[in-house]
């Protein structure tokens, strides 16, 4: 039987009450098999949340989120018109690739990548999918000319391309991504996932490019880099014509009112999450070294996680669970890393050292 849903962390909701009965003790566990952000959204949006708190959850919000996609657009110096958005980069994707798809439809995927894109091009539009498969021996590196040849000839419907990668943790410059782009024939529509470009470096985003070719569409979470994921909130930007026939399949109301307040009051305060970029590195980097410490192999990224490479690695995430430790096996959504990778998201200094001290306990019991 074929798995109606897609693999995700968020296994951490089984020790949790999803009905929300009872208070629920979010410090007993370590839910480090997502990455939400470890750092709390801006002092600017938890004002806005609470001076509109009880009327925001009886009021509509603006019907088409023309607020929002002001305060966009201003940022990126973007028009209107190549704007959409949606209840995170995931929404936007499904919408994407139920009027851009169909099963006679060719996908180049990268993989290992975020499982949805596979998903959804496999399972849910049923079209045929082909992987560039990134390995370990050269640090799960893309090779841009390899892909910009697969491209070549034309033979692809749409591409999609996460940037910095997820789960593998390594990004592509703006100048080298934006050459190959401009080398992919216009046939070949181009998807680019910059969910996680913030924590790496906001100025290689291509969101704000000028020139960016018409085939080219750029999708970004607002749920990672602004803390928001529990308010789901997500933008997309193409050309004109797709944006309109993506925003006549968009329902009323597709982004909440409390979601919509809190995006715009983060993009009034980036210097605030500009300071918590920098402190995730610095809290990466001590993970990395306490991990590292305990033998284990350490592959670093650019964003808010580590990679670690250890046997069995469902055997090792059901041994992190009995220490109230969620972390990801990667194995689950991409096939080609076998049983033998996990992840682990970044968290504040006191949750690190939990986790290094959860991880080194398992060690020592192997070993």
């Amino acid at each position: 039987m074929v798995d109606e849903t897609c693999y995700h962390g968020g296994a951490f909701w089984e020790r949790l009450d999803p009905r929300f009965h009872s208070p629920n003790r979010f410090g007993d566990i370590i839910n480090a098999d997502v990455l939400d952000a470890w750092f709390p959204p801006s002092p600017r949006v938890a004002d806005a949340l609470a001076d509109i708190a009880e009327w925001s959850m009886q009021t509509s919000p603006p019907t088409y989120s023309e607020g929002l996609i002001a305060e966009i657009a201003s940022h990126y110096a973007v028009p209107e018109d190549q704007l959409l958005v949606g209840a995170g980069s995931s929404s936007l994707w499904f919408l994407f690739a139920s009027r851009t798809l169909r099963p006679s439809s060719h996908v180049l995927l990268i993989e290992p990548s975020y499982g949805e894109y596979a998903h959804v091009c496999e399972q849910v539009v049923g079209c045929r999918v082909s992987k560039l498969t990134l390995s370990p021996d050269d640090g799960f590196r893309l090779d841009l000319e390899q892909w910009t040849a697969r491209l070549a000839d034309g033979a692809f419907d749409l591409a999609v391309l996460v940037n910095p990668n997820n789960p593998t943790g390594h990004p592509v410059g703006r100048d080298d991504l934006l050459a190959a782009l401009r080398a992919v024939p216009r046939r070949t529509l181009v998807l680019i996932d910059e969910a996680y470009m913030e924590f790496w470096n906001p100025g290689e985003s291509l969101l704000s490019v000028a020139d960016l070719p018409p085939n080219v569409s750029v999708v970004c979470s607002f749920s990672k880099r602004f803390a928001l994921s529990g308010l789901r909130a997500a933008m997309l930007r193409t050309n004109p014509h797709l944006r309109s026939d993506l925003a006549r399949w968009t329902p009323p109301w597709a982004v909440s009112l409390p979601a919509q307040a809190a995006t715009c009051a983060a993009f009034r305060d980036l210097a605030y999450y500009h300071d918590l970029y920098q402190e995730t590195h610095r809290l990466r980097g001590e993970l990395a070294s306490g991990l590292a410490r305990l033998g284990l192999e350490v592959h670093d990224s650019c964003a808010n996680w580590l990679n670690l490479r250890v046997p069995r690695a469902e055997a090792f995430r059901a041994a992190c669970l009995r220490e109230g430790l969620f972390v990801r096996n990667l194995g689950k959504s991409a096939p080609s890393l076998g049983d033998e990778w996990v992840r682990v998201a970044v968290k504040d200094a006191s949750t690190n050292q939990r986790m290094v001290d959860a991880i080194g306990s398992i060690v020592a019991c192997r070993t």
